[in-house]
């Protein structure tokens, strides 16, 4: 258990030994120490929920990272890697026509590994803005990742905008919001 849901669950223990104490030894304030335990308790209540809230969203956030470092995506990551150090370049794999052939059989799977992990990063940041997931925790974990391949990625996505779905802007747009967002630190009550 959080070291902060002990503190908040003694101070209930302690404010319901209070109330209980004075509604023993004063009679005449019953219904205020009713009314006062009532909404004592009503409180705590809300406090159980946000917590358990908070536990979802953090849970949430240990998922992305659990499956960001899957081996499962052990080659998305590895060519993801090999283009942010230049080991393997993204000009080969920019779409320059609507030609379906103008890829090789490689090429094209390279290009979904890359189309993988830019949906990856963008399921991710609709979590963020729907606040399913713990930002903070995320950030903590994965925020030199998202800059970077945000970064890399950028002239390739827009390419891949303008050719793949017609200009669209909205394809990879919450993942372009969240690295935007992420470039400053967070604030601290995130």
């Amino acid at each position: 258990m959080a070291r902060r849901s002990v503190i908040i669950i003694v101070l209930f223990l302690i404010g319901e030994g209070i109330l209980l104490t004075v509604y023993c030894a004063r009679p005449d304030l019953h219904d205020c120490i009713t009314f006062g335990a009532t909404v004592l308790a009503a409180a705590f209540a809300l406090f159980q929920f946000l917590d358990k809230a908070q536990h979802d969203r953090y849970e949430s956030a240990g998922e992305f990272i659990k499956r960001w470092n899957d081996p499962s995506l052990t080659s998305v990551r590895l060519e993801i890697r090999a283009i942010l150090t230049d080991a393997l370049l993204l000009e080969p794999l920019t779409k320059k026509s609507d030609r379906p052939d103008q890829f090789k059989e490689e090429e094209n799977e390279k290009r979904g590994q890359v189309i993988g992990a830019l949906n990856f990063f963008e399921e991710l940041a609709v979590a963020v803005k729907k606040r399913r997931v713990d930002e903070r925790y995320l950030y903590d974990m994965l925020s030199v990742t998202v800059e970077m391949v945000w970064k890399k990625f950028k002239p390739w996505i827009d390419a891949d905008r303008k050719r793949e779905y017609g200009g669209d802007p909205s394809y990879w747009s919450e993942f372009e919001a969240l690295a935007r967002r992420w470039e400053k630190a967070l604030p601290w009550w995130v």
